[in-house]
């Protein structure tokens, strides 16, 4: 409808930014998509004459700024730049960002989008009329700040829709719900947007990348300073802070790093308060922490990425060692042979559990 819209001067000043949860939302998106006749899967951002379709790049680290906003820019499709997990700070203001979750995705709607553009090319004069004449064009009281352009393009758009049923003669009191809902939903998406625009949070990206990580691979949690030969996949915590060495938490976060460097994830978690440092200011994110292996009789430092455990509850309000996430239905605590080394502190253990739980409902 694009161009229908610029004969009127309603037009969007960029293309638009999809911010996938993980890799399977986009491998979802592409199956749903890719075979459509005006949807256009890129590989290079150069990439030939856009000829009014939707065209979609997977943006890349790699990606140089200068070229991706080139591609936002472009007039004669709608671009649209797929991220994942976290958008780079270059993109964050004045762009147009969705969220785009599984849920968003609605597989086998081809044909009706075809057959909504049949009727639009052999109806473009009534329609061209119909956007012509509808006053919210210039209306002021729906005021989007400077998403209005936005806010207005994707109003024109659902109007034709809805014009489109009726002229058809399915326009029923269900589709009318569903139409006002759609003009609601539009309103909510580009308010969250403002708030995601001004107040990014990597916070929340991480956390799901953490959360997903331990749901899907062996992580072993040990309460205290105690520790074993080899740290690899353990996280360490107390009653207020989870320390997490940085080669497990960057493999962690490695489905957000196509977007995003290791370095801007920890730099922008310590702003949020996400990491608790020392010397952050001088780029070092660690501090270093006395564990000590009961089973060889040793101690040693040894340097962890310090989490506030307060950024890592799950909706149930439950902390990471509480969930029982691995695929056996079995929890990801510490081995059982640090357990019972520690048998003479099984009764504080679960103190400190209660005492955790107590906590939360005092929050709440």
């Amino acid at each position: 409808m694009r161009f229908l819209l610029q004969k009127e001067d309603i037009e969007i000043e960029q293309g638009v930014i999809l911010v996938a949860e993980d890799e399977g939302v986009i491998r979802k998106f592409r199956r749903a998509y890719e075979r459509w006749e005006d949807v256009r899967f890129i590989r290079f951002l150069k990439e030939g004459n856009f000829n009014f379709e939707v065209v979609v790049y997977q943006y890349k680290k790699t990606d140089r700024q200068e070229a991706v906003l080139q591609f936002l820019q472009r007039e004669k499709g709608l671009p649209v730049l797929l991220v994942q997990g976290t958008v780079p700070e270059f993109l964050r203001e004045d762009s147009y960002i969705f969220p785009l979750k599984d849920r968003d995705i609605h597989e086998g709607e081809e044909k009706a989008y075809n057959e909504f553009k049949d009727y639009l090319i052999k109806q473009r004069e009534l329609i061209q009329k119909a956007i012509g004449g509808w006053s919210y064009k210039r209306d002021k009281k729906a005021d989007m700040g400077n998403l209005q352009n936005l806010y207005t393009f994707m109003l024109v758009v659902e109007n034709s829709w809805r014009l489109y049923q009726e002229l058809q003669g399915e326009f029923s009191g269900l589709y009318d719900s569903r139409y006002r809902e759609g003009l609601e939903t539009i309103r909510q998406n580009l308010s969250e947007m403002e708030r995601f625009r001004a107040d990014y949070e990597i916070s929340e990206a991480v956390k799901t990348s953490i959360f997903r990580y331990i749901e899907r691979y062996p992580v072993c949690f040990i309460e205290g300073r105690e520790c074993t030969n080899e740290l690899k996949d353990i996280v360490v915590y107390d009653d207020e802070f989870y320390y997490i060495q940085e080669p497990l938490l960057k493999k962690m976060c490695s489905k957000l790093l196509g977007a995003v460097s290791f370095l801007q994830i920890k730099r922008e978690m310590c702003q949020e308060g996400m990491i608790a440092a020392h010397n952050a200011k001088n780029g070092n994110y660690t501090v270093n922490r006395v564990c000590v292996d009961r089973m060889a009789g040793t101690t040693k430092r040894v340097r962890f990425i310090k989490i506030p455990k307060q950024f890592l509850i799950s909706a149930e309000g439950l902390y990471l060692e509480e969930l029982k996430m691995d695929s056996k239905g079995t929890g990801l605590n510490k081995p059982d042979s640090l357990h019972e080394a520690k048998g003479e502190n099984d009764g504080k253990h679960q103190n400190r559990s209660a005492q955790r739980r107590e906590r939360r409902l005092h929050q709440r």
